[in-house]
């Protein structure tokens, strides 16, 4: 289907492609759909920063390296207010996340035994269930 607005492929490192696929599986999305609402969010501060370059780009000398030496301190200020941001939020969502972590899924059934960690020994293991040992004299032992 011909679409009017331009394409563009990126290339993501692995870690990040689960990261926006994880998202987009949570949202009931395509991950196409999330990179271009992450770069929409974005557009603004893009447009300052390619205006700032713009800007750089005519100007000489000592005027280019003030420009420069502002944008540096703008940028570590945008920086340092996303990572109170991010921290803010962390913050607001830590009982969520523990509960989520706490939770391993559905309830266990009535008289079902209590699940072991990874790794546990099991007396007697799983796989052992219904085998019977047989003691001298033809009598079971369970």
């Amino acid at each position: 289907m011909p679409t009017t607005n331009p394409r563009v492929n990126v290339t993501l490192p692995p870690a990040l492609d689960a990261l926006v696929q994880r998202l987009a599986i949570h949202q009931r999305t395509s991950k196409s759909h999330i990179v271009r609402e992450l770069l929409e969010t974005a557009e603004p501060a893009l447009q300052r920063v390619v205006a700032l370059m713009d800007a750089a780009a005519s100007v000489t000398g000592a005027l280019k390296t003030s420009l420069g030496a502002s944008l540096h301190a703008a940028t570590d200020q945008a920086e340092e207010k996303m990572a109170d941001t991010l921290r803010a939020m962390d913050a607001a969502t830590q009982d969520i996340v523990n509960e989520a972590q706490r939770i391993k899924g559905r309830r266990r059934a009535a008289g079902a035994e209590p699940s072991t960690p990874a790794g546990a020994a099991l007396d007697p293991p799983p796989s052992n269930r219904g085998v019977k040992s047989f003691k001298k004299g033809g009598q079971h032992a369970l």
